[in-house]
């Protein structure tokens, strides 16, 4: 009988069945095993995707976390494959912090026969709980995502950030100010510099008045600082003219797009807290307990999803 390799490290249901988020490492034989057998949805549903390199050194494969998530089915102790996710860890450098590391998310997939039905979003966030409670984690990045992981991953960030109350509560003016505590929520958050505005930047339009002149411009010139620091090098390129169309242009575009994700996060489902199931952790049996059957790969129908090159 097949069983996960790793530890369970999450448990959740719904509707009825029972979903569990089991933690692993490449430098684990077995995880290597499943692997094998499941890398193939790299290549058919990542664009430029590419495989782990199991075979590589010892050192590195220790670099590599797997999270494997699977539907259990109780009465016949057997699991059916959900989706799968990738990290890789890597060193931190920064010359007042050390022995500490950053995660970049790589891989993220879940079954086209499981989306649509929230596993996405409980399958991030217990991922991203477990380095947001780990001490040698500095911040968790992602690698390269496509729109629709974007998307999720805003609207996850967002839903938890809106939990700490400094951030809840930010004003417009004390941004503009420079005020706000940016480097400790940023660092409580474990976020990427990038990804922090964005969201910060949401939560401020969330809050706007958007018929009060002053404090849309306020906004307004907020948001085209932050494009233009980001994209120095090319503006500059740019007649005088050129450049200020060109960030009013982005700038018009980053708005639509957040006010597009504001009201997919008012309409988002309230997290429902009896769907957790509070299981205890499982130790990984031995491996003479481990079967040595592979785990089956089950049906497929359309891409899934995929997982920010950030430095």
């Amino acid at each position: 009988m097949f069983t996960p390799p790793g530890v369970l490290y999450y448990t959740y249901s719904r509707s009825g069945r029972i979903f569990q988020v089991w933690r692993s490492s490449v430098a684990d034989p077995d995880c290597q095993h499943v692997l094998e057998n499941m890398q193939f949805l790299v290549q058919l549903y990542i664009e430029g995707g590419q495989a782990i390199d199991l075979d590589d050194e010892e050192w590195s494969n220790k670099r590599w976390d797997v999270f494997f998530l699977y539907e259990w089915n109780q009465k016949e102790d057997s699991y059916l494959f959900v989706g799968y996710c990738t990290l890789y860890r890597y060193y931190y450098f920064h010359s007042l912090v050390s022995g500490q590391v950053r995660v970049r998310l790589s891989q993220f997939i879940i079954l086209p026969s499981h989306q649509r039905e929230g596993h996405g979003s409980k399958f991030y966030d217990s991922i991203v709980r477990h380095y947001l409670n780990s001490t040698e984690v500095r911040e968790i990045t992602v690698e390269d995502p496509s729109e629709e992981f974007g998307d999720l991953r805003d609207l996850q960030d967002m839903d938890r950030l809106q939990r700490d109350p400094e951030f809840r509560s930010v004003k417009l003016v004390d941004v503009a100010k420079k005020k706000f505590p940016f480097k400790e929520v940023r660092e409580r958050a474990k976020m990427p510099e990038r990804q922090f505005l964005r969201c910060l930047e949401m939560q401020l339009l969330q809050r706007l008045d958007r018929k009060d002149k002053r404090a849309h411009k306020m906004f307004r010139l907020i948001v085209k600082g932050r494009i233009y620091r980001q994209q120095v090098d090319v503006l500059a390129q740019l007649a005088r003219l050129d450049r200020i169309d060109k960030l009013d242009e982005t700038f018009h575009h980053v708005e639509d797009d957040y006010l597009r994700l504001l009201v997919s996060l008012k309409n988002k489902e309230p997290v429902d807290e009896e769907n957790d199931i509070k299981g205890k952790r499982v130790e990984p049996p031995s491996p003479e307990q481990r079967p040595s059957k592979k785990a089956r790969v089950f049906a497929i129908r359309r891409s899934g999803d995929d997982g920010e090159k950030e430095d």
